[in-house]
């Protein structure tokens, strides 16, 4: 699944299956089990990427 159908998954959830949700045991990842969602770190980095560059805002991190 592309970060663009997590952004549409996560963003269209209503906050309380938002709130539940699991950390991976190594950190790495988090789990949304309401709405069937799991997301890398890597994948949550390209969702802000991709939010800033849409909004016209500069991509890089600081």
């Amino acid at each position: 699944m592309s970060f663009e159908n997590n952004l549409k998954k996560l963003s269209n959830a209503h906050p309380n299956e938002l709130n539940n949700y699991i950390i991976s045991p190594s950190g790495y990842g988090i789990h949304w089990p309401s709405i069937d969602e799991d997301i890398s770190i890597d994948g949550l980095l390209k969702i802000k990427s991709a939010t800033k560059t849409h909004r016209g805002k500069s991509s890089t991190l600081k």
